[in-house]
């Protein structure tokens, strides 16, 4: 099973917020904490409603080893999906297969996406 740490589970919960935000759809200038919160969780909310999540993909780096990366996409036929902390995670069945002990304790923001560690 995927686990994720609360930390991990913020930090997407934000990258989803930054994200909405760039595009134009909301200015969160003058937002208390509260109301940055609750805008997060709504966010998380109407993507789940429209078939959206965090695809997870992975990839092996210069060294060798594993990196798991995060994208905004939609669900499609055959995904593995996993509902963590409110968040919704979509792994195709290969992705599934390989990642069925993953643990993620943090989570790096790159050009290519978010980099699960």
């Amino acid at each position: 099973m995927v686990t994720i740490s609360k930390t991990a589970v913020e930090l997407l919960k934000a990258k989803l917020l930054d994200v909405y935000t760039w595009a134009g759809g909301l200015d969160i200038v003058g937002m208390d904490d509260s109301s940055i919160a609750v805008m997060k969780e709504t966010l998380l909310q109407k993507c789940s409603q429209a078939g959206m999540g965090f695809r997870m993909r992975v990839d092996s780096s210069e060294t060798g080893e594993l990196v798991f990366r995060l994208n905004l996409d939609r669900t499609r036929q055959g995904d593995h999906v996993l509902e963590i902390e409110g968040l919704t995670l979509l792994l195709d069945p290969g992705t599934a297969a390989r990642v069925s002990e993953l643990e993620v304790g943090l989570i790096d923001v790159t050009a290519d996406g978010l980099v699960l560690r």
